[in-house]
């Protein structure tokens, strides 16, 4: 398994915590935990769909833009999942003009506002996220915030070590913002009801 094709994250459902709380709690976080960069981003994920099969395409306005898949390895958890990303250097309506001559089809698109923190911890790079969904264009739902924490891949960590640092960093979002458990779904299958494919057992 390895990092490289790996997500190692955990969600929360954060309507109650100010963005204005999480960023100043991530801005005084202490030695050795410092802050590499901040930045506040708004984007379109666009999920593309064929069967079971999801393509999400992440747009922000720059360039290249991204194309990922994402397996669930697990039933109980989504704290580790394949994710594969491609960027790529063209307009989005390429890569969506490519989706589609291959048979997936639009199926939701969230736009989303994004207040991320990149951090090293030790010699793990960290990100967290405070984000608010702001629209789910052809539904009518209204703006959910999230918390998300991910450990970032890199050269020489593995698995088991990321799954660790993880952990610990878990038990510090739930105490300083009174989290519940972590989510078992992504915002794809959150805002369609369906799930992710399974992974098979060497993905």
């Amino acid at each position: 398994m390895s990092l490289k094709f790996s997500e190692i994250e955990y969600k929360w459902a954060a309507d109650h915590v100010p963005i204005d709380q999480f960023n100043d709690w991530m801005f005084e976080l202490a030695p050795p935990i410092r802050l590499r960069r901040y930045n506040e981003v708004t984007g379109t994920d666009t999920y593309f769909c064929k069967g079971n099969q999801v393509i999400r395409q992440r747009e922000d306005g720059n360039l290249p833009h991204c194309l990922t898949i994402k397996l669930r390895r697990s039933t109980e958890s989504i704290a580790n999942r394949v994710e594969v990303d491609m960027f790529v250097d063209e307009e989005p309506n390429v890569s969506s003009k490519f989706l589609d001559l291959l048979g997936f089809k639009p199926e939701i698109a969230i736009i989303k506002t994004s207040y991320i923190h990149s951090i090293h911890d030790s010699d793990v790079g960290v990100t967290t996220v405070i984000y608010d969904v702001n629209v789910v264009i052809g539904k009518q739902k209204k703006r959910r915030r999230f918390i998300e924490i991910e450990i970032d891949k890199q050269d020489g960590l593995s698995v088991q070590k990321a799954m660790r640092v993880l952990g610990r960093w878990k038990k510090k979002m739930e105490k300083a913002f009174e989290l519940g458990e972590p989510l078992n779904q992504s915002l794809f299958e959150l805002y369609t009801g369906k799930n992710y494919a399974m992974a098979k057992e060497n993905d």
